[in-house]
């Protein structure tokens, strides 16, 4: 039986925002009224009404790139938390989740006690420039596809059971770049972060960099996608999920649509 579930205790970590460089740390601590997150005194909950940015991640009233930390929660089953921030932009680790699931999963977990979580009761779709989204009430299954169309890699489809699968082939796909958009992402001091170590960069004809995964972008749109989906509450293995040339945008709007779904 699916539970609400928060940390047994406070998990902390710390580095640099993922996209400005600044230093900053993380408490993540338990709860038992959703998950939220705070920055000097203002708390704000992870709805996809609170989100205030989808360029480049997603962002919650002042607080950047909760992504990774939300794909983290929803691996690790966390419904409850209470996540304060020192800074405004959550750190970028390696690029992953790993950081954030692999904190949260040393703390350890425990029931809160709380309503059972959220499930789906029929299937809500989302299709806009492109992009498609489908989820039904179902068992887990997601597929997300990353297409490129007639430059490498083309299109990508990954496959997973989740939550089960989460740790092992979602936690650790890596934040992808285009090589050609690097001079640009530094002349705009985007990804001051990152490395070479903790990007998927993506060249003409291959990965100019070794990759965790052959298909590693892929892997890391469906890391995105389970973050953002996370904003609306429902445990990952309740879910059947498909996404196509998704992205931080659609994904908010459609974790809008899935909350509405629930309320009738």
């Amino acid at each position: 039986m699916t539970v609400q579930q928060t940390l047994s205790r406070p998990a902390r970590v710390s580095g640099v925002g993922l996209h400005s460089g600044v230093p900053v740390t993380v408490e993540i601590a338990p709860g038992a009224a959703g998950i939220a997150f705070s920055h000097r005194g203002r708390r704000t909950p992870a709805r996809p009404s609170e989100v205030t940015a989808t360029t480049l991640c997603t962002r919650l009233g002042e607080v950047s790139t909760v992504e990774h930390l939300m794909s983290a929660l929803a691996g690790a089953g966390v419904t409850d938390a209470e996540i304060t921030v020192s800074a405004p932009e959550l750190p970028g680790g390696d690029g992953s989740a790993l950081l954030f699931l692999d904190a949260v999963l040393a703390a350890g977990l425990r029931a809160t006690g709380g309503e059972e979580p959220p499930r789906l009761r029929h299937t809500v779709a989302y299709e806009q420039e492109g992009t498609r989204i489908v989820a039904s009430p179902g068992t887990g299954r997601w597929e997300c596809a990353y297409d490129l169309d007639d430059r490498f890699p083309g299109r990508q489809t990954f496959r997973a059971r989740l939550p089960q699968d989460y740790r092992t082939e979602v936690a650790g796909a890596r934040t992808i770049v285009l090589a050609e958009e690097i001079p640009a992402c530094r002349s705009r001091r985007i990804g001051l972060g990152l490395d070479e170590t903790s990007v998927v960069v993506i060249g003409r004809h291959e990965y100019d960099r070794p990759v965790r995964f052959p298909d590693e972008p892929a892997r890391h749109k469906l890391l995105d996608l389970v973050g953002d989906l996370h904003l609306a509450g429902i445990p990952l293995g309740r879910l059947d999920v498909t996404a196509h040339r998704s992205g931080h945008r659609a994904n908010v709007r459609f974790a809008q649509l899935l909350t509405d779904a629930l309320g009738h």
